[in-house]
């Protein structure tokens, strides 16, 4: 299983190789606006440590991407936007320092990893797709927690039926979900789509927060005024709410400001 610290490190050590570019090609200046910290001598030689996620806008979104991955949490049924932040960052990342010597990073970077479990985990969960997806050996790794060589142990076995396309050996969806649910370390996604869609429709400010306070998770981390459906209006109290219970922060900014607005009209 892909670790969350093992995560997040890799996360601030690939912000790091982009800061060190940034560093040498538009200035310190540059580099310190993106990285949020002046370095001790070159970016990519500093503590990945020092890299908070949170002052970067796409921050809350990967750390979702790898929550939904794991299976810990459910997003929204598009996560379209997660998808894209990660997929970009992976492709910013440099493989060299800013002298263009090799930095270290991964062939197969956690990153790429929990980016393919997270495509990997929308189509088991999308209803609309059972009848098309189908999955790579890769994909069915990566969600059972599995290596690569135990997957292909298992069609040789006949324990997964297989067919291929485009050339590649794929499993349908129907074959995957069965197969998966019988692995001890394969964690099914979180069936939250009713809370969403309550989230989403909310035409109140009180059930709007009814729905948040139903949450799987959302117990003890609500504050009481809430729970009484009421808020004063604090922005920052729904920045804790939306990391603790792992919605989009902005997204749950902006809805409860709108039906807080419209009440005080």
């Amino acid at each position: 299983m892909i670790r969350h610290e093992d995560y997040v490190r890799e996360l601030q050590k690939g912000i790091l190789l982009i800061a060190d570019h940034l560093a040498r090609l538009k200035g310190h200046d540059a580099a310190i606006a993106f990285a949020g910290f002046p370095a001790e001598g070159d970016y990519a030689d500093d503590q990945p440590e020092k890299v908070d996620l949170t002052h970067f806008g796409n921050g809350m979104p990967l750390l979702l991407m790898y929550d939904f991955a794991m299976g810990s949490c459910a997003l929204e049924p598009s996560g379209d936007f997660e998808e894209s932040a990660l997929a970009s960052f992976i492709d910013l990342v440099p493989r060299t320092n800013a002298y263009g010597e090799p930095a270290g990073w991964p062939d197969d970077p956690l990153t790429t990893q929990v980016l393919d479990m997270f495509r990997a985990r929308q189509k088991l969960s999308d209803p609309d797709q059972r009848a098309t997806a189908v999955f790579s050996v890769r994909e069915l790794a990566l969600l059972a927690d599995m290596r690569e060589g135990a997957v292909r142990n298992a069609l040789s076995a006949k324990e997964l039926s297989s067919h291929r396309e485009d050339g590649k050996v794929v499993v349908s969806w129907a074959e995957a979900a069965a197969w998966l649910l019988k692995k001890r370390r394969f964690r099914p996604t979180p069936d939250t789509t009713s809370q969403f869609i309550e989230f989403e429709t909310a035409s109140s400010l009180t059930q709007l927060l009814a729905a948040l306070a139903a949450f799987p998770g959302a117990e003890g981390k609500l504050p009481t005024e809430w729970l009484s459906g009421r808020w004063s209006g604090n922005l920052s109290e729904v920045q804790a709410v939306a990391h603790a219970i792992r919605i989009d922060p902005e997204k749950l900014a902006i809805h409860m400001s709108r039906l807080w607005v419209r009440e005080q009209q």
